[in-house]
């Protein structure tokens, strides 16, 4: 299976999702706000939420990179099991938590007035959008890199357990989601700041996500090749 994210989710992925509709974004990109939600998030952050709030499957995104498919169909059965908080390795359950929150703060910062002003010109509102782009692929490029870290279908509780509580497992994933995390809380504080975010700056994070992603990928081939020497 091809795992390299695909760069083009923005283009497929802002639908409509559960009942209760409101405009998100500059651009009318409209995200749900369902009762009880602790955040007003879009598509694969209504999965995140799961881990600390209520959330109905029914009400999960399902447009998601085929490269995704094989993880999102195992977190979809852990949700609609109302078990993903406790499948999901603690530290990148945090990560993932932080990451949905910042984004979901970035998108209600790029309503504000100094942003509605950046956006009535051409480079402001492209400016908008590839910021709403990295938010997005900062959540799918995490699930991607931490696929591993999530307790799947047979594998036993206690087992999983005492790998989490091992320093080593997940270690470099982790690593990985921590900086994209950080990259994301950078571009939320810049945004809370109405900051100049240049397309230079936009294009650099997104760079360092694909960096990222092909180190994982790296990684697990040359562990792939060890475990058959």
């Amino acid at each position: 299976m091809e795992h390299e994210p695909k760069r083009h989710y923005a283009s497929r992925l802002w639908g409509i999702v559960g009942a209760s509709l409101v405009i998100a974004s500059l651009i009318a990109m409209p995200f749900s706000v369902p009762s009880g939600f602790a955040g007003l998030l879009l598509g694969i952050v209504l999965l995140f939420s799961q881990l600390v709030t209520r959330v109905k499957p029914s009400e999960l995104a399902a447009d998601i990179p085929g490269e995704l498919t094989e993880v999102w169909g195992s977190l979809r059965w852990m949700a609609s099991r109302r078990e993903l908080s406790m499948r999901t390795h603690p530290e990148l359950r945090d990560l993932l938590e932080e990451i949905a929150e910042s984004r979901r703060t970035t998108l209600i910062a790029l309503r504000s007035g100094a942003w509605k002003d950046r956006a009535r010109t051409p480079e402001g509102a492209q400016t908008i959008r590839d910021i709403e782009v990295v938010l997005q692929t900062a959540l799918y490029d995490s699930v991607f890199i931490g696929r591993h870290l999530f307790r799947g279908k047979g594998q036993r509780d206690s087992t999983f357990r005492s790998r989490c509580a091992d320093p080593a497992f997940g270690r470099d994933a982790l690593a990985a989601v921590g900086e994209i995390r950080d990259e994301v809380r950078a571009l939320c504080e810049s945004a809370l700041a109405a900051g100049e975010l240049s397309d230079l700056r936009v294009n650099l994070i997104q760079k360092r996500f694909q960096a990222l992603v092909e180190a994982e990928r790296e990684l697990e081939a040359e562990t792939t090749i060890d475990a058959f020497d």
